[in-house]
């Protein structure tokens, strides 16, 4: 879950996912949450049959399945001398061994729909090792043998769960930590990172700050920049159609990249060379700058949690990555582009259905949901996306969404609605004590005059 997530909505994962131990990552965290362990107390205030007693209890957001709740910022010495003193003495108890087979749900991912009704993507062992397989072909070990990344997506998402710590633990690499949001732009040049997962939000900003950098330069400045962006395009584009650069532009190149572009190169860290993007599309224009410019491959790839969730990404060899689209079907991936329940000619646009080892088992305790995210073709089951497309040579192009029905199926997160944020603030546990002490008790002293 992330930690910015409502509380309604926290409290509807736990008790959907049966949780027995929330693991918080602050002591402000601890304290929006503990509530979910402990039932409160009837006020002692009123009669034991009093209507607002009852309501209390109706209201209270205990989470019958949760045993406790634990954060490294509370109790730390206390938590752990508990934790380790049963290890000790029941080992065999704490570590049963079990046996884990491939089909069985490794992982919980929540994601919301239309009605702001979290849905429980239900992923195996065998997606998720399919997936880091895929990427494994994508960008090889031995390509990156000392890769590091600087993590600052949520790792209650897929793509940063997934693509970024999973696949990175089983390569051996190195993964830094932004301390937030607000200092990824310092931890990135302190930490240099040579493979950068992100989404399109970040390049945006980036570029935005590097331009209006270059607006506020001088005459001759900007002209420099703007020879240099010039020039590593033009060298980009030879790369791409397989040629050799002349003389004089590798030359132009070299000059131009030691005065302008290794500084740009310094807004990232200087050593970025392969970027995986997903979650939206990204701007043309800013794809062309960092390929170019910083000469960074980035490869936008395409999937949902449901797919666990890479199903295409572009490759790292230039002459076989095609800007725009976002790339190739992943190892055990099968794409189809579909119209009425039947493939379309090359080219057409229609709705993108995938098959393969990495598509999930299903919606945990949803079995209509589930069943309406999958269509059959060609004899066997494939995963509607919900998704418009277009695929090409086996390049696949995301050109918009479908309706609401499909995007609920698909569950992209959505903003819940204000009825439900109402509700949210009526039933938060401050809100019903300000109530008790402060409104209801003084309607009561009225009453009694």
């Amino acid at each position: 879950m992330y930690e910015q997530q409502r509380l309604t909505e926290c409290e509807y994962i736990l008790r959907d996912s049966g949780a027995k131990l929330l693991l918080v990552g602050s002591r402000e965290a601890y304290d929006k949450t503990r509530h979910f362990l402990t039932r409160p107390s009837r006020n002692p205030a009123f009669a034991q049959g009093d209507a607002l007693s009852v309501i209390n209890m109706q209201e209270s957001k205990t989470v019958s399945s949760l045993k406790d709740i634990w954060t490294f910022d509370v109790d730390v010495p206390a938590r752990m001398a508990r934790v380790t003193g049963v290890m000790a003495a029941e080992a065999d108890a704490c570590f049963a061994s079990a046996v884990v087979r491939p089909d069985d749900v490794a992982v919980l991912i929540y994601t919301s729909g239309t009605t702001g009704t979290p849905k429980g993507v239900e992923l195996t062992h065998r997606n998720l090792c399919t997936n880091i397989e895929g990427m494994w072909e994508v960008v090889r070990p031995e390509d990156m043998p000392n890769a590091l990344s600087l993590a600052f997506l949520p790792w209650a998402h897929s793509i940063g769960m997934n693509c970024e710590l999973f696949n990175m633990m089983s390569r051996g690499a190195r993964v830094a930590l932004a301390q937030d949001m607000t200092t990824i732009a310092s931890d990135i040049k302190e930490v240099r990172p040579n493979i950068l997962f992100a989404v399109p939000t970040l390049y945006k900003k980036v570029y935005d700050r590097i331009q209006d950098k270059i607006t506020s330069q001088g005459k001759w400045s900007r002209w420099l920049v703007d020879k240099a962006v010039a020039v590593a395009e033009r060298r980009l584009e030879i790369l791409r159609e397989g040629k050799r650069m002349s003389l004089g532009l590798q030359a132009q190149y070299e000059v131009l990249d030691h005065i302008v572009l290794s500084k740009l190169r310094d807004t990232l860290g200087g050593r970025v060379r392969i970027s995986p993007v997903g979650g939206s599309k990204m701007s043309l224009p800013v794809t062309r700058f960092f390929e170019a410019a910083l000469g960074i491959a980035i490869l936008e790839g395409y999937g949902l949690s449901e797919t666990s969730p890479l199903l295409s990404i572009s490759r790292p060899d230039i002459q076989i990555r095609r800007l725009g689209s976002v790339g190739q079907a992943v190892k055990g991936a099968e794409l189809a582009v579909v119209r009425d329940g039947l493939r379309v000619p090359e080219g057409e646009e229609g709705e993108i259905w995938a098959s393969g080892p990495m598509v999930f088992k299903g919606y945990l305790k949803k079995k209509e949901e589930t069943a309406a995210a999958f269509g059959e073709m060609d004899g066997k089951k494939w995963f509607r996306t919900g998704d418009l497309g277009t695929l090409e040579q086996g390049f696949l192009t995301v050109s918009k969404e479908m309706g609401e029905g499909t995007s609920e199926r698909r569950g992209k997160d959505k903003d819940l609605s204000a009825s439900s944020r109402k509700t949210e603030i009526r039933t938060h546990p401050e809100v019903q004590a300000f109530m008790r002490e402060n409104i209801v008790l003084a309607c009561k002293d009225k009453m009694k005059r």
